[in-house]
């Protein structure tokens, strides 16, 4: 399987989105073969990547995710790596003494086969599929500063993920396993019967150990209470018919004093709804403005680990007629406000931004009655947010 890791010709945003490249063959029908899975483990340069309650761990002085092995690259044998190695038995394949969460307060996932190492090809299973293993390995109570000494490597936050993991094929693997370990931390009973779970398939579903339980029955359709669940997301850019318009809003949530942000609609899907409807409903109760259904258009998407969230890119289309376009937040109370931008002024900011966090925008705040005192932001080119802005200032320049 090959993916295409490139990005954009401009250098300032990613082909894909920031957290949806692709670096590893998950090879996923693989982690029902336990002969695989033992000879993964029993590997020598298998590498892991550790998490400590739940987060993972960067090394600074490479802008990398924190990994160790035996061998190769520049990971080292270290207690980290003596502890994973104590951990998991490749004589249970790592499924039974690493993966009771209720005993060891441990999960080992396999996340796929890296095929950029130096190595990879050393690695073939059935003379096929070949790659570096890659575990990840969440300790759920122990610190991580416990076993590493080295100043360089730190746990990651929220901030420093979009500052430390500039590669997008790193930020992409942190999200990966980042998602599988914030699942695996929401379960230590069976939802069914309230007997231990056991997480079987390289880590990726747990079952009830209590073999009458329920939720084993297969004609009580209920199996996918053990696999990993992505909470969906729409999330919308509104504009007129003719780009030069784009509907912005800002939460009640401060973000830093003197700062505003305004961003993108969003909000989660709801049981039975598509993509279309989700995003119609979420833009009407939020900021009253009556968009058809057939107006949404559907653009890209984003994974985002916090938790386990896949955020679905819309636009939608609005005719303004007098009525359509009223802003109205008395439905829903989460907004303080919503405005209609003129997409002319989001291009000039949009022409001089590199990188960061948030993105200043060069409004004249009077025009838009707001502070002179206040710094206005969008998000920066690591939420799936400025990509849609940035699509709407493009297609705005494809039409003046």
């Amino acid at each position: 399987m090959t993916v295409d890791h490139s990005e954009c010709s401009e250098g300032k945003h990613y082909a894909n989105s920031y957290f949806g490249d692709q670096p590893l063959n998950r090879v996923s029908f693989l982690r029902e073969d336990e002969t695989f899975l033992k000879l993964a483990l029993e590997y020598s340069k298998t590498q892991y990547i550790p998490f400590f309650q739940g987060e993972a761990l960067v090394d600074g002085s490479k802008g990398k995710l924190y990994r160790v092995g035996e061998v190769g690259d520049s990971y080292d044998s270290s207690a980290v790596f003596t502890l994973i190695k104590e951990t998991v038995s490749a004589e249970d394949f790592g499924l039974i003494k690493a993966n009771n969460p209720n005993k060891s307060h441990t999960h080992l996932i396999f996340l796929g086969l890296d095929s950029t190492t130096a190595y990879a090809k050393e690695f073939i299973y059935k003379e096929q599929y070949s790659g570096t293993p890659i575990f990840a390995i969440n300790f759920a109570d122990k610190v991580e500063t416990d076993y590493i000494q080295n100043d360089s490597v730190t746990k990651l936050t929220f901030q420093s993920v979009f500052n430390d993991l500039t590669d997008n094929m790193e930020a992409s693997l942190y999200s990966h396993a980042r998602m599988y370990t914030q699942w695996s931390t929401k379960f230590k009973r069976c939802v069914e019967c309230g007997e231990e779970i056991q997480f079987i398939h390289g880590g990726s579903k747990w079952v009830c150990t209590r073999s009458q339980c329920p939720l084993s029955d297969p004609l009580q359709h209920r199996n996918n209470a053990a696999y990993p669940r992505t909470d969906p997301v729409v999330i919308t850019a509104i504009v007129n018919r003719d780009w030069s318009k784009c509907c912005l809003a800002r939460s009640k949530r401060s973000i830093g004093k003197g700062i505003i942000m305004y961003s993108t609609v969003a909000g989660f899907m709801e049981p039975g709804e598509t993509i279309e409807s989700s995003c119609q409903r979420e833009v009407w109760e939020e900021t009253g403005i009556d968009v058809k259904y057939k107006d949404i258009t559907i653009v890209k998407s984003q994974p985002w680990p916090y938790p386990q969230n896949l955020m679905i890119g819309c636009i939608a289309t609005v005719d303004f007629n007098g009525q359509n376009e009223i802003i109205d937040l008395n439905h829903d109370p989460e907004l303080l406000d919503a405005q209609w931008f003129d997409t002319r002024d989001l291009t000039n900011s949009l022409a001089t931004y590199e990188s960061g966090f948030l993105l200043p925008l060069k409004l004249d705040n009077a025009k838009y009655s707001l502070d002179p005192e206040i710094t206005v932001q969008l998000p920066g080119k690591n939420a799936i947010a400025y990509d849609l802005v940035t699509y709407v200032v493009k297609k705005f320049e494809e039409t003046v």
